[in-house]
């Protein structure tokens, strides 16, 4: 689905994403399948480091008494299981290098530019209109 210059592109620059007990009660009730394999590869994050203008250093445990953590999550697996689980849907479309160029949400019409080679190799922009009943915009990485 993601073009693989994209996968090592992201696995150089990403910053991990964390979930908390909460966020993982919340995806467990929706899918314990994927709840499970975000925690099978989390890294548990119990405090921080808080570093005073004097260069003093202090751990602070981010739930001292229940032990509850965050939990650190590779973005990229985050990415790809939501990917899998989306096209997966048969009422789910999901379309990359389309950039969003202008939306008519009275007309439910949205107007994106796409790449496109010519017969002499030169790429060009190409405008297109998809209609739709819910739009939802997620911009990619590196995206501007």
């Amino acid at each position: 689905i993601r073009l693989q210059s994209s996968k090592t592109n992201g696995a150089q620059r990403s910053i991990n994403l964390t979930i908390s007990s909460r966020g993982i009660a919340a995806l467990h009730a929706v899918d314990p399948e994927m709840a499970t394999h975000f925690l099978d590869t989390a890294i548990p994050m119990r405090g921080r480091m808080i570093h005073d203008e004097n260069g003093k250093v202090e751990s602070q445990l981010y739930d001292p008494h229940g032990g509850q953590c965050l939990n650190s999550v590779a973005r990229g697996i985050v990415n790809e299981q939501l990917l899998d689980k989306a096209t997966a849907h048969p009422f789910i479309t999901v379309f990359f290098q389309h950039k969003l160029v202008a939306v008519d949400f009275h007309a439910r019409v949205a107007t994106f530019s796409i790449p496109q080679s010519t017969d002499g190799g030169i790429l060009v922009q190409t405008q297109i209109n998809a209609s739709f009943d819910l739009c939802i915009g997620a911009d990619g990485s590196y995206s501007n």
